[in-house]
This record gives C-alpha cells, sequence and structure tokens, in this order.
C-alpha cells in the first residue's frame, strides 16, 4: 500500500530547482526597508499588548515569558 502512495505522489510532484528563478532586483526595496525605524518603546508598547492566554509563534516562546521579560528583550528586538 505504501509503494502505492509513493508512486502516485512521486508522479504528481517535482523537486523545484531554485537555480532556474531569475527575479529582477528591486532598486526600491533595499532604500525603503532602511528608512523603517523600530525603537525599543514601539517594541515594548507592543509586547505588552500581547495576550497571554493566546498560543506561542512559531518561535515557541510563550507570551507569558515574553511579557516577563519585556524590559530586557525590548532592546534587542527593536536592533533586529
Amino acid at each position: 500500500m505504501s509503494t502505492i502512495f509513493n508512486d502516485y505522489f512521486a508522479s504528481v510532484f517535482t523537486i523545484d530547482n531554485d537555480d532556474d528563478i531569475n527575479i529582477p532586483p528591486d532598486p526600491k526595496a533595499r532604500s525603503e526597508l532602511l528608512d523603517i525605524h523600530i525603537t525599543p518603546k514601539d517594541v515594548l508598547d507592543k509586547i505588552k499588548n500581547l495576550k497571554v492566554s493566546h498560543s506561542c509563534g512559531p518561535d515557541g516562546i510563550s507570551n507569558y515569558v515574553l511579557k516577563c521579560f519585556s524590559n530586557v528583550l525590548c532592546k534587542p528586538l527593536s536592533n533586529i
């Protein structure tokens, strides 16, 4: 049975080759991203508004932990 599934999915799906993608660079994208400034206060305000009852994000860090350490985390997170 597993061989049948394997044969079917192998025939339907292909392996993407990322080398074939040719995306022209957007000169405006870099300059627009450099103009964004996020302060530690901006980050702190967002963390304070998180609901601790909600689930973790893809990083696995709970909102409760983020809120507990918000004063320590706001500076490094604003630099990312």
